[in-house]
C-alpha cells in the first residue's frame, strides 16, 4: 500500500499494483479506509499507540483500529462500521471484546445514523464527503443546566477520541440507551437535580406556611364574629328580657333533644353489641355441633365397619324373620342407612299400623345421647356388641345371634 494524491488534491492510500490479494485492507471502501486512518491519527495524537486490523489469536474478533495505552495496561478497539448490522450481532461482538478486557467504541459514518447507536458504546459521524475533519453528530450529549435537559453535542471526531482515551467522557445510561458524556455534565445534572429538589422542598414548605396562616386567619375571624354575635345578643336581651327567657327555653329544649339522641344512640349501640354477642354465640354453638357431629359420624362409621357384609345381611334377615313371626310387615331399607338421631343405628318401620318397629344395631356409645329409652326395640347381632352390658331397662333389647339367643 502506498500514499497517493487524487486529481482533487485529496490524499489517500492505495494498494501496490501486481501484489497478491492478501492484504487485510483489501475489499474495504474508501470511506472505511479514511475513517480508520482518521481514528488512528486521533489515537496517536492522544499519546496512545494505534495499530490497524488487529485480530484475536482465535480469530473471534478483528479490530479495525486497536488503541493501546503508553504503559500497555489498557486496550480499546475502535470499529468503523459502515455495513448494516443488527443490534443483536453488534451486542455479541461487543461482548466478545469485553470478555478479553477490551473496551470498544463503534463509529458509523453512514448518511443516516443506524438504529444500534445507543445499544452499544457508539457514535455517529457525518460522512467524510460532507465534513472534514469528521464530526460526531450523535452519541455525545451534554447537560444544559440553564434549560434543565440533555442535548446532543457535536464535536470533532479527533477531540472526541482524545476525551475518551483521557477518561474525560464516560458512558451514561439514559432511557435505556448508552450515551457518551463528560463528567462535568454528570456533575451539572446532579447539581441541577439537587437544586430542583431543594426548590420543591422550599415550595412545599411555603405552601404549608400559607395554609397554616390561612387557617389561623379564618379561626381568628370566626372568633371575632362569635364575640360580636354574643355582644349583640346581650344588648338585645338587656333591652328586651323576654328574648333571654326565649333563648334559655330554646337552649333547654336543645339540651333535651341532644340527650334523647345520645340515649337512642347508646341503646342502638348496646343492641348491636347484644346482637353481635348472640351471633358469636350461635357461631360457637354451630361449630361445637359440627365438631360433635363429625365425632359421632366417625364413631358410627367405625361401629358399622366392625361387621362384614355377610354379618350385616344375616342381622337384617334375622330382624325380618322375627317381625314375620310376630305377624308384622316391616320395610328394610336397602342399602341400610344409619341415622344420626338413632345413634347411627338403622331405623326399621312397620307397615300397619305405621310406626317405628325398632332400631337395628345403634352404637352403644351413643345410646344415652339419643333418647333411646323412647324406642320400642333395639336389635344387636350378639350380646357382645354391647360390651357385655345388660339389656337397656327402657326399650327391649334383642340379640339376634350368639350366646344371648337368636331370632
Amino acid at each position: 500500500m502506498h500514499a497517493k494524491l487524487s486529481p482533487l488534491r485529496v490524499k489517500f492510500f492505495c494498494h501496490d499494483p501486481g501484489l497478491p490479494d492478501t492484504c487485510s485492507l483489501t475489499h474495504k471502501s474508501m470511506d472505511h479506509h479514511m475513517l480508520k486512518l482518521e481514528l488512528a491519527g486521533a489515537i496517536r495524537d492522544a499519546g496512545w499507540y494505534a495499530q490497524l486490523e488487529v485480530a484475536a489469536a482465535d480469530r473471534s474478533w478483528r479490530a479495525d483500529v486497536m488503541a493501546s495505552s503508553p504503559d500497555g495496561a489498557r486496550r480499546m478497539a475502535w470499529e468503523a462500521q459502515l455495513s448494516p448490522i443488527t443490534e443483536d450481532d453488534i451486542r455479541a461482538r461487543t461482548e466478545r471484546y469485553a470478555a478479553e478486557g477490551i473496551t470498544v467504541c463503534w463509529v458509523s459514518p453512514t448518511p443516516k445514523p443506524p438504529s444500534w447507536i445507543g445499544a452499544v458504546p457508539a457514535v455517529s459521524v457525518y460522512p467524510a464527503e460532507r465534513v472534514r475533519p469528521m464530526v460526531v453528530r450523535e452519541g455525545l450529549v451534554g447537560f444544559g443546566p440553564e434549560v434543565g435537559r440533555w442535548a446532543v453535542h457535536e464535536e470533532r471526531l479527533g477531540q472526541f477520541v482524545r476525551w475518551v482515551l483521557d477518561g474525560k467522557v464516560e458512558l451514561l445510561t439514559m432511557r435505556r440507551r448508552l450515551w457518551w458524556t463528560s463528567r462535568k455534565s454528570v456533575r451539572a445534572r446532579e447539581a441541577w437535580e439537587a437544586a430542583r429538589a431543594e426548590e420543591e422542598r422550599a415550595r412545599q414548605a411555603a405552601e404549608e406556611r400559607n395554609r397554616q396562616e390561612a387557617e389561623e386567619e379564618a379561626r381568628r375571624r370566626r372568633e371575632e364574629m362569635e364575640e360580636a354575635r354574643l355582644r349583640a345578643r346581650e344588648e338585645a336581651e338587656r333591652a328586651n328580657p323576654a328574648l333571654r327567657y326565649q333563648r334559655e327555653e330554646d337552649e333547654y329544649r336543645e339540651q333535651q333533644r341532644a340527650e334523647r339522641q345520645a340515649r337512642v344512640a347508646l341503646e342502638v349501640r348496646k343492641r348491636a353489641e347484644r346482637q353481635a354477642q348472640q351471633e358469636a354465640a350461635s357461631l360457637a354453638s354451630a361449630e361445637r355441633f359440627r365438631i360433635q357431629l363429625e365425632e359421632r359420624e366417625k364413631v358410627g362409621a367405625e361401629w358399622w365397619a366392625r361387621l362384614s357384609q355377610d354379618e350385616t345381611e344375616e342381622l337384617f334377615a334375622a330382624v325380618t324373620e322375627r317381625a314375620r313371626v310376630e305377624g308384622i310387615t316391616i320395610n328394610i331399607p336397602y342399602p341400610p342407612i344409619s341415622a344420626f338421631h338413632f345413634a347411627y343405628g338403622v331405623p326399621v318401620y312397620r307397615g300397619s299400623p305405621i310406626g317405628l318397629y325398632g332400631v337395628v344395631r345403634p352404637c352403644p356409645a351413643l345410646l344415652d345421647e339419643d333418647g333411646s329409652r323412647h324406642w320400642h326395640r333395639i336389635f344387636f347381632l350378639t350380646g357382645d356388641e354391647e360390651h357385655g352390658a345388660e339389656p337397656l331397662p327402657g326399650p327391649s333389647t334383642h340379640f339376634m345371634c350368639g350366646s344371648n339367643g337368636s331370632a
